[in-house]
C-alpha cells in the first residue's frame, strides 16, 4: 500500500475513508445465478451479496484490499488506445460483506439503502446456512421470495437516477 495513502488515514479515519471511495466509485451488488435445469427436483436461483469497486489508480484499491480482504486485479480495457487499464477490487459472500458492512455503514454519505439490502441478504444466507439441508431443501424455498425481493431492490437502487438513499 502506498505511504501517502497510509499517512493520510489511520484507524477509524480509515474506515471512514473507505466508506467514502465505496459510496463514490463501489456498487453494492445482489449477484443471481440461475442454476442449470435439469432433474425432477425444483432448485432455486443463488443470491450471493458482492461489493466491486474500479479505478484506474490502483492505491485505493489497496486500502480496501489491506482493510477487509477480497481481491484486486487488473480489468482488460477495451482496447481504445485512450483509455487507461483499470483495476478492479471485489469482496463477496455473506461473511466478509457482512464484516465490510458493519465497519463502513456509519460513514457512508450515500448507498446506505443498497448497504441494509446486502445487510439482510447476509443474514438470510447465514441463517439457511445453519439449517441442515441441500439446495432443494424447503427451507431455501421459504427465503427465496425475500431474495428475490431484495435483488429487484438492489437493482433498482443500482441503475442511474435510483431511488435516494434514507439516512
Amino acid at each position: 500500500m502506498c505511504e501517502r495513502m497510509t499517512m493520510m488515514c489511520r484507524g477509524q479515519s480509515r474506515l471512514a475513508v473507505a466508506a467514502g471511495f465505496l459510496a463514490g466509485e463501489g456498487c453494492f451488488r445482489i449477484d443471481k445465478k440461475r442454476p442449470k435445469q435439469g432433474g425432477s427436483s425444483k432448485v432455486y436461483p443463488h443470491y450471493g451479496p458482492s461489493i466491486r469497486a474500479g479505478q484506474v489508480d490502483r492505491e485505493p484499491l489497496d486500502l480496501l484490499q489491506a482493510l477487509f480482504g477480497g481481491t484486486t486485479r487488473l480489468q482488460r480495457h477495451d482496447g481504445n488506445p485512450r483509455h487507461q487499464p483499470m483495476y478492479l477490487w471485489q469482496i463477496g459472500g455473506s461473511h466478509q460483506v457482512l464484516d465490510c458492512l458493519r465497519r463502513i455503514r456509519r460513514y457512508l454519505p450515500t448507498k446506505k439503502s443498497q448497504a441494509d439490502l446486502l445487510i439482510r441478504l447476509c443474514h438470510l444466507l447465514q441463517e439457511r446456512s445453519r439449517s441442515p439441508g441441500s439446495k432443494t431443501n424447503p427451507q431455501r424455498a421459504l427465503h427465496w421470495e425475500e431474495y428475490e425481493e431484495l435483488y429487484q431492490a438492489a437493482k433498482r437502487l443500482n441503475r442511474k437516477g435510483g431511488s435516494a438513499d434514507h439516512a
